[in-house]
């Protein structure tokens, strides 16, 4: 179906499994970013670095003082004191993660940056350090003391957010109050929850470093601030949005005497009757005039136009809109930001939706996405020659210069995807092409959005992902298991001439960031452009991972080729099944056997774990998770070792099997790619049902029966025509007896309910191997004596002992009572007989 490309926008990508605006070519490069070995580099580790403690919003005192909604009884004091502490949900415990604490300012004309971020012991600081290159080495310039810089406004409130607006050459801006002319670097803004303070940021030439002057601060004594934001057009002015939105321009030239900033109200024709305690004022951003704004609310994004003596507000995204895929009534707008190519163009993040829009088509959005992220509070574009920068060839370089990132994630739930689009013309070499991409007003979605892995810590494999799941749900609900973790509290990338300093030219280009971890370390990380998604497996615990399962193979290894399973193996799989069979087993054993033994090495390994693992996964969950499994036995015999028991573990126990055996199952089918699979009539039941009739078969051509003809099921398949399934030796006497216990041989006489009587022969049938021979007695003999005893051959899970003839005496005389028992038990004669096995004198 032909659709014009205004209706193909309105698909969002990921949304179904035909995205019309969704460009895969290899002519685009590699769009997958993975953290480059041996790139990570410690910049600088403190205590003062680590994020201040702060009162659960699980335990505020409101939780504990009383309060009513019935409208009779009057508020009591208790009621009056909580609701000054306001309302608090669940997701206030993120709220002090829900920023990016890093900022980076460049110096205009060296490779020499400033890093930004929020310090003190109740973050009402602003700590930097400068980071400059020299021989190829990057340095940190610190204080005397070895510590980093601080600069402060003088008021003890928490910042909750930076921002930093740099200039493009030296000697542009304002000087500072003394009057001496310092080169201006840039200027910050630090904002709290009721005021904003700005600084102006310049090189000191005396002492070789960056200097922070407090210009001035803004406090708002009834509303809270919302968002705040520099200007792109004019470096001085900056946005402040209000929680009751309330808009005010602040000009850094226009401070008063008393370091304090007036700034101006701009009066906005809200339309107050549409807004509601639901809708939340979230952020606000410079659009393409410099007295055009675009100001989004959790339900709606707005183009305030200030041009003109009257301000007009246009919508230009209403939540409404996006209800064809995003149905929740809790859909609501959560961050907003400029987009590229140029100022016409903002992206705004939903709960469920990443949407690029452009102000000149209101309510028409140019691309959409499924992001898949919980509650993403950071939003970032930028180009993507940004991310592919200093590279070892230039096959993409026209891809990078035309396309765009948009960087979505969470700090708190520690997820970050990229979202890459640009031009849909096909990409040539020439200057026509180039022009005709640059003037391209027609975009698409390049390639499916990826995770980047921003910590380079986490690893994916299963015991991991286990075990911080369990940990999850181990922890009381007033701790959040985010805490107890270490995740990033912000980054920022560096500029790209001076990481093109740091490092070799990669094959595709790369980037490099600075972090900084909740342990207190400020970290540099190189990325690189790669075609697949790489996984961290080997270097979280290739050590234990390959002595765990070198150990695991090495036994299961042993276990089959014993019991006639491995590699060199000459018998039928049938036959090996029913050589493991010496103690009464029935046809349900049998036939899962049959089916464990079918399953390849790499399968069972996954079923099998030492027991210091099994507890490294419970942690401290071992009082709430029952995941206590039996040991291998050192017997041999086939999995899943029905025979063996329970005891006390030592941590070199193999144990298992820890995963259910129909996941193998069908783990199985799917790696050989079994038909009835893709269809969905693939059954457990049916693969062994089918197991179970060629058990039959074959147990009723080796064994006896104990008690005469024994009726097996008559969809039971011959095996006498199949030649690899044939029994080796048939013609020697039969050594396995079938046998029903007299519980199950219900006759006429029998108490019974109705006439419901089990016949399932699949769990009363079972099969054993008779004892082949019996034993001298000489001066010293081994446990094997007591096979005289009864007609199966008895196996010990115990160590090989011989007995003395003192011991022989006592075994006389047992045996003496047993076989005077035995004589006198019509039953057991007779089982004796029909199984042909001959009592020994």
């Amino acid at each position: 179906m032909e659709l014009s490309e205004e209706w193909k926008s309105l698909f969002p990508i990921g949304a179904s499994t035909v995205s019309p605006l969704l460009l895969s070519d290899s002519a685009l490069g590699p769009l997958i970013f993975n953290p480059k070995p041996h790139s990570l580099t410690l910049l600088f580790s403190s205590t003062s670095l680590l994020p201040p403690l702060h009162l659960p919003p699980h335990l505020f005192p409101s939780r504990f003082l009383l309060s009513t909604e019935h409208s009779s009884i009057l508020p009591s004091t208790a009621s009056s004191v909580a609701s000054l502490f306001g309302s608090h949900n669940e997701n206030d415990s993120a709220s002090y993660f829900l920023h990016n604490r890093i900022h980076i300012l460049k110096y205009p004309d060296r490779p020499n940056v400033v890093v930004f971020f929020p310090t003190g012991t109740n973050d009402d600081k602003v700590g930097f350090f400068m980071l400059h290159v020299k021989d190829s080495e990057l340095h940190i310039q610190l204080d005397n003391n070895g510590d980093i810089f601080r600069a402060s406004s003088g008021s003890a409130h928490r910042i909750l957010r930076i921002s930093v607006n740099q200039v493009t050459d030296f000697g542009l801006g304002a000087s500072d109050l003394s009057g001496n002319s310092f080169p201006v670097i840039g200027y910050l803004l630090a904002s709290t929850l009721y005021s904003v303070y700005w600084f102006v940021v310049k090189h000191n030439s005396i002492l070789g470093r960056p200097s922070v002057f407090y210009l001035g601060g803004k406090v708002f004594k009834t509303c809270p601030v919302v968002h705040a934001c520099w200007s792109p057009h004019i470096l001085e002015e900056s946005l402040v949005l209000l929680e009751s939105g309330e808009l005010f321009l602040f000009d850094m030239e226009s401070r008063s005497s008393s370091a304090t900033f007036k700034g101006t109200s701009l009066r906005v024709p809200w339309n107050d009757s549409t807004f509601s305690e639901n809708k939340a004022w979230l952020s606000c951003e410079f659009s393409w005039h410099p007295r055009i704004l675009i100001v989004a609310r959790s339900d709606a994004v707005f183009l305030v136009d200030l041009r003109l003596k009257e301000c007009s507000v246009t919508c230009l995204m209403k939540i409404e809109t996006l209800r064809m895929y995003a149905p929740d009534d809790n859909e609501r707008f959560l961050a907003l930001s400029r987009a590229g190519p140029d100022n016409f163009y903002f992206i705004v993040a939903s709960s469920s939706l990443l949407i690029l829009c452009d102000v000149r088509k209101p309510l028409m959005p140019v691309l959409q996405w499924v992001h898949g992220i919980d509650r993403p509070c950071y939003i970032n574009a930028l180009s993507l020659s940004t991310l592919r920068s200093h590279s070892k060839e230039d096959t993409f370089k026209l891809a990078s210069e035309l396309g765009f990132c948009i960087i979505l994630g969470s700090f708190w739930n520690c997820e970050f995807n990229i979202f890459c689009y640009g031009s849909t013309l096909p990409f040539g070499k020439g200057s026509i092409n180039m022009k005709l991409s640059k003037i391209n007003t027609t975009f698409s979605a390049w390639e499916l959005p990826f995770e980047i892995n921003l910590s380079n810590y986490e690893c994916h494999c299963g015991s991991c992902l286990l075990r911080e799941e369990l940990s999850k749900h181990a922890l009381p609900e007033w701790i959040d298991w985010q805490l107890k973790k270490e995740i990033v509290l912000g980054f920022d990338i560096l500029s790209n001439d001076v990481a093109a300093l740091l490092c070799e030219p990669d094959e595709h280009g790369g980037f490099t960031i600075i972090r900084l971890m909740s342990s207190g370390k400020f970290e540099l990380q190189r990325y690189h452009a790669s075609w697949a998604l790489a996984r961290n497996l080997e270097d979280c615990h290739e050590q234990d991972k390959e002595s765990f399962c070198a150990k695991v193979h090495e036994l299961l290894c042993e276990k089959l080729n014993t019991c006639g399973f491995g590699q060199s193996r000459s018998c039928p799989a049938v036959t090996a099944v029913f050589e493991d069979v010496k103690l009464p087993a029935s046809f349900h054993e049998v036939s899962l056997r049959r089916l464990w033994a079918d399953l390849p090495l790499k399968l069972l390994q996954l079923a099998f774990l030492s027991y210091s693992e099994c507890r490294e996964l419970i942690g401290d969950n071992q009082n709430r998770v029952a995941l206590e499994f039996l040991a291998v036995p050192d017997l041999p015999q086939l999995p899943p070792f029905f025979l063996r028991k329970s005891s006390p573990h030592t941590n070199d126990d193999i144990v298992g099997p820890v995963v259910p055996f129909p996941v193998l199952l069908v783990l199985n089918e799917f790696l050989n790619g079994d038909s009835d699979l893709e269809r969905g009539e693939f059954s457990v039941e049916a693969k062994l049902c089918l197991k179970y009739n060629e058990v039959t078969q074959v147990a009723g051509e080796i064994a006896i029966s104990a008690h005469g003809s024994t009726c097996f099921d008559d969809h039971a398949v011959s095996l006498a025509n199949d030649g690899e399934e044939t029994w080796v030796g048939s013609s020697k006497p039969k050594s396995f007896s079938l046998y029903r216990p007299v519980a199950f041989n219900c006759a006429a006489t029998d108490i019974v309910q109705g006439n419901s009587v089990s016949s399932d022969t699949i769990y009363e049938t079972f099969i054993f191997h008779v004892s082949e021979k019996s034993c001298k007695q000489t001066e010293s003999v081994g446990q094997e004596i007591f096979d005289d005893l009864c007609p199966i051959e008895l196996r010990f899970d115990a160590p090989a002992k011989k007995f003395e003839p003192q011991d022989l005496k006592a075994y006389n005389l047992l045996k003496r009572q047993m076989t005077k028992w035995q004589e006198s038990f019509d039953l057991y004669k007779d089982f004796c007989i029909q199984s042909g096995f001959e009592k020994s004198s």
